[in-house]
């Protein structure tokens, strides 16, 4: 009878609980990560072969979303957000 109820198992053991609870939470801010990147910012999958290039694809894409968050926190609510060109004045 597990009906409404999320059971969390890891093999991590030196975890708490809680622990185990908030890494499990943290994975939707991941999750909405790669939608943003996918979505808003439109980022398509590209196939690399040299790792030099892997890591700059990857860089540029943490770099897109890292801003694309620091834009939305200064913009504040979604009911009050100026247009985005006054959202990087100081």
């Amino acid at each position: 009878m597990m009906d409404g109820k999320l059971l969390l198992v890891t093999n991590v053991a030196d975890l708490t609980p809680t622990e185990v609870v908030l890494r499990y939470k943290s994975l939707a801010d991941i999750e909405r990560g790669f939608h943003v990147l996918k979505s808003e910012i439109e980022i398509a999958p590209i196939f690399h072969r040299l790792p030099d290039r892997i890591r700059a694809h990857a860089q540029i894409c943490f770099i897109a979303l890292v801003l694309h968050r620091v834009m939305r926190m200064r913009s504040g609510p979604p009911a009050v957000r100026p247009h985005p060109s006054g959202l990087w004045s100081c």
